[in-house]
């Protein structure tokens, strides 16, 4: 327990080391952040333009996201970031990372058709048998839904070490399952910093600027939250 408390305070403080290209990646998260908030809020009456509005957003954020998260790859490596090498890496890797969201969408997407088929059938029969089958739906449902969830490491991993998506996966789910206390504490920390930004957001975004100041604040958590999985992915593989 005490080798694991000064591993997480080593790479907290590593985290919050922060430096100017963390800077120039919350900057890059920030502008994207107002320009999908101005094109969020277009009214369009044609749904075919709003559809395509809304698919240029996703892919962009894709694209926005790898480069943005091979600059932090480079940060913990201590290597030096040029714009360009980034972007490109946006496009290298674009494909993969996109394949990884396409299945896991489909995959939940088939297990909420599932769910949803079972509820018509509970709402037919009685009672008891209704919450018999409820509990075993839920077991049933949670199996799935436990191991997609230890792959969500996988576009860290495609980005960091170049790997399939298959591969990425299977590294993904043993290295999220092996370390899962850990990763439960980062995200409970974590939580709570984007819990409290979110509420005051909420409370305070009528201020005249408040809310262009809270969109930077949102992406230099990101960064930072980033930066800290891969930190830990980084130590435990090195070590």
């Amino acid at each position: 327990m005490n080798e694991n408390n000064r591993e997480l305070k080593s790479i907290f403080k590593e985290t919050f080391n922060i430096k100017t290209n963390d800077i120039y990646l919350s900057l890059i998260v920030f502008l994207y952040i107002v320009i999908s908030n101005l094109l969020s809020e277009i009214n369009l009456k044609v749904l075919s333009i709003v559809f395509i509005i809304q698919l240029f957003l996703l892919l962009l954020e894709n694209y926005i996201t790898i480069s943005v998260y091979s600059g932090i790859k480079k940060i913990i490596k201590n290597q030096i970031i040029i714009s360009k090498d980034i972007f490109i890496d946006g496009l290298y890797f674009f494909l993969r990372v996109l394949l990884y969201k396409i299945f896991v969408c489909i995959s939940f997407a088939l297990l909420f058709a599932i769910a949803f088929g079972i509820i018509e059938v509970i709402k037919k029969i009685p009672v008891v048998n209704a919450a018999i089958l409820t509990i075993i739906t839920l077991l049933w449902l949670s199996i799935p839904v436990y191991y997609i969830l230890l792959t969500f490491f996988a576009p860290f991993v495609i980005i960091l070490e170049d790997r399939p998506v298959f591969d990425s996966m299977k590294i993904s789910f043993n290295f999220v399952k092996e370390n899962l206390d850990t990763f439960v504490i980062i995200t409970f920390l974590f939580g709570i910093l984007w819990s409290i930004c979110i509420l005051f957001f909420k409370k305070y975004n009528n201020l005249k600027g408040i809310e262009i100041f809270f969109f930077y604040i949102f992406g230099l958590l990101e960064i930072l939250t980033i930066k800290t999985f891969m930190i830990l992915y980084n130590k435990i593989k090195v070590v």
